[in-house]
């Protein structure tokens, strides 16, 4: 994915880690009609992977487990080896270290969708620019695809 002029690609790490402390102590929260998220929302590998695996775990897809906590969490890592690779079991129980003490979980949740278009329009228009740099299709092609 292209870089922006500060060679940072637009995120907000702490609201997205804020939304999965949220499920952890509430798995409510995941069933909340504002917290229409995907995995590919959240910008670090980590926290997709993490998002990914409680998804599955509340949604009843994991044998056995339909409540997700940090123990649960971790051990579900584990299983798929990706525990080490997320931060390891430290990072998920410091997910809600610096938490606020309302959690207004809509307000996060639009972030972070904001953030994601903003990576996927970054794409979208770096790889029209590739394309049209290449000239070897139409503008007109180009130009639809973009829209």
């Amino acid at each position: 994915m292209p870089k922006t002029e500060n060679n940072e690609l637009p995120s907000d790490v702490q609201s997205e880690r804020v939304i999965l402390a949220a499920i952890l102590i509430d798995n409510e929260y995941f069933f909340d009609e504002s917290l229409d998220l995907n995995v590919g929302d959240f910008f670090l590998d980590s926290h997709q992977k993490i998002f990914q695996t409680m998804n599955e775990i509340i949604m009843g897809m994991v044998e056995g487990v339909s409540h997700v906590d940090e123990l649960t969490l971790q051990n579900e890592l584990r299983k798929r080896k990706w525990l080490s690779s997320v931060g390891g079991a430290a990072y998920i129980s410091g997910l809600n270290e610096g938490m606020p003490r309302r959690i207004k979980l809509p307000e996060y949740v639009r972030i972070v969708k904001d953030k994601a278009r903003l990576r996927r329009l970054l794409n979208i228009f770096t790889s029209g620019a590739h394309r049209a740099e290449d000239q070897s299709e139409a503008s007109s092609t180009i130009l639809e695809s973009i829209q």
